[in-house]
């Protein structure tokens, strides 16, 4: 309901084990207020997770998004499954979609690795879609893979901007962390507040 004043707990769309596989179109509508306190778990955003979808035309209005790894406003994660090696028939585009924060939002925290603004985590795609024509202006923190658009990005991104803060505290961590180029771009000053130098951490404006 875009008159409600409510912010209503979310369940996000699809699980890690069944991606959602449609096509949405959002007609230029906002879900606004979208609140979600999962910090025990990952894929969290509006979609729990995609394979073989398409997401357009949609803005998401965050009041409050709460996970641990992979969490995203829009989006948790785009996965390419590696199935019978065809993979790279695999399809995700993300079309003209926003993330902003509701009045009085607080953003989006995750209590793990892989956060954006609007997408968490996106795997590669050999198909070369990926994300176009898309921004978020949402306050983003969590401590590994932090960006202001997506967190751990392999897709292609097109003409897309951030312009939220962007938060990440270092931790240590006995995991090995690969990095990847993070990109920092269009967006406020990142804030880190770094409590071990040991091991290499991402964190950008963008992704």
């Amino acid at each position: 309901d875009e008159n409600s004043t409510d912010a209503r707990a979310w369940t996000p769309i699809g699980s890690d084990i069944n991606q959602y596989t449609g096509t949405f179109d959002g007609n230029g509508y906002t879900a606004d207020k979208l609140t979600i306190d999962m910090p025990t778990q990952n894929e969290v955003g509006l979609f729990r997770s995609l394979e073989n979808a398409e997401i357009r035309n949609l803005t998401v209005g965050v009041n409050e998004i709460v996970g641990q790894n992979n969490v995203g406003a829009l989006v948790g994660a785009i996965v390419v499954q590696n199935v019978n090696n065809k993979s790279d028939s695999a399809t995700v585009r993300i079309e003209n979609c926003h993330a902003v924060e509701s009045e009085g939002g607080s953003g989006i925290v995750a209590t793990g690795s892989n956060v954006g603004g609007l997408i968490g985590a996106a795997t590669r795609s050999k198909t070369g879609y990926g994300i176009n024509d898309s921004s978020s202006s949402v306050t983003v923190s969590g401590y590994n893979a932090v960006g202001g658009l997506v967190g751990y990005c392999e897709q292609p991104v097109t003409n897309s901007y951030s312009t939220g803060a962007v938060n990440a505290e270092f931790r240590p961590s006995s995991d090995a962390v690969q990095v990847y180029p993070w990109i920092v771009n269009d967006s406020r000053p990142i804030t880190l507040n770094p409590l071990d130098s040991s091991g290499q951490y991402g964190v950008g404006g963008v992704v």
